[in-house]
């Protein structure tokens, strides 16, 4: 077994135990793929490869396209610009020569809206020409290698672009349409994607990525615009869906965490504090070390903890702070003040 399949095995083992903690939050947390299609596309997941689906199919359903009807349109409108690549000679000769008439074609005829950071969704770059890095690499690899060009994606922070395996590899940036007249010297880089005008240096940063871990993008790029609109739940299953992908995706793990330390923060200012505590929580089961949720875990109970004394609940408030010593023991908060909510019950009762 490769290390890919072995740590996409582990993920999904990981995967049942997050579903059953969040059974306690009615399900709320657990990701769970839409049948049909995207269930397809996470059995298929399971070896660390894709091979039910194409590139271009299991991007599309990670964007949320379920409907075979719609997946069969992209897929002949690709297949339609592959005939005309072939036409234009992009299927004989040099590897870079081909991939240059590739790039230039997407940039002419499908790229025609312009650069947009925050469209990662393929069927958007197809339909009206917007894109950004994820969606133009997809797409680019898609004809690369309809066309017999081997090719992987390459991602640091914030980036992704794609890497022709020629030997030596050449890496490309999608993103600018003149990227190999940059490469021969004979022009400057011409893109709107600050990113994209870069000759990329590995800095320690980089990390080649598979097929199934570029789709991965898709969805850590749909959790993060779920947790700017501040729709925490969303964020979260889309995060977890992205992992169970590709479980060494940083920037999608502190996504995840992330959105659960915003949701529990808003749950607690709603006043739902038995919520907030279990989201801080399955969170920190996740991660205990991750430092915003440790100490807001600590001002949500407190905020719980003098709730219940206000009402007159001190048993109820002994039994909140005992549970979440039992899982924290370490924290002072849940050790002495069991020991404080019990002197304020005895003189309210003395």
């Amino acid at each position: 077994m490769t290390p890919t399949a072995l740590a996409i095995r582990i993920t999904f083992a990981v995967f049942l135990s997050w579903v059953l903690s969040a059974l306690s939050l009615g399900g709320e947390l657990a990701f769970q793929p839409q049948p049909g299609l995207e269930a397809a596309l996470f059995q298929d997941a399971k070896d660390g490869k894709l091979d039910r689906f194409t590139l271009l199919e299991a991007s599309l359903i990670a964007e949320g396209i379920h409907d075979a009807d719609r997946i069969d349109h992209y897929r002949r409108q690709a297949n339609q610009w592959t005939r005309e690549l072939r036409r234009r000679g992009a299927a004989r000769g040099d590897s870079s020569a081909r991939a240059e008439k590739i790039l230039t074609y997407l940039h002419d005829r499908v790229f025609t809206s312009g650069y947009n950071a925050q469209c990662s969704r393929v069927s958007r770059a197809i339909d009206d020409g917007r894109f950004n890095c994820v969606a133009a690499t997809i797409l680019f690899n898609q004809l690369s290698q309809q066309l017999g060009i081997s090719t992987s994606a390459v991602a640091k922070p914030g980036h992704v672009w794609s890497r022709l395996e020629t030997r030596p590899t050449l890496d490309v940036q999608t993103t600018c349409p003149n990227w190999f007249e940059v490469l021969a010297g004979r022009s400057r880089p011409d893109s709107a994607d600050p990113r994209g005008r870069e000759h990329p240096v590995d800095d320690g940063s980089h990390r080649e990525l598979t097929p199934l871990q570029l789709v991965a993008k898709i969805y850590y790029n749909r959790s993060v615009a779920e947790l700017r609109r501040n729709q925490f739940a969303q964020a979260v299953v889309a995060s977890q869906a992205g992992l169970l992908l590709d479980p060494h995706d940083a920037a999608a793990h502190n996504n995840l965490l992330a959105a659960l330390n915003n949701w529990a923060l808003l749950l607690c200012e709603k006043g739902d504090y038995t919520q907030a505590a279990a989201v801080a929580a399955y969170g920190l089961s996740i991660a205990p070390d991750y430092q915003p949720l440790t100490i807001n875990d600590l001002h949500i109970h407190q905020k719980w903890v003098l709730s219940l004394c206000d009402q007159g609940l001190f048993d109820e408030a002994l039994q909140v702070l005992q549970q979440a010593h039992q899982r924290r023991p370490d924290a002072e908060l849940f050790d002495r003040g069991r020991h404080v909510v019990r002197q304020m019950q005895l003189r309210l009762e003395g």
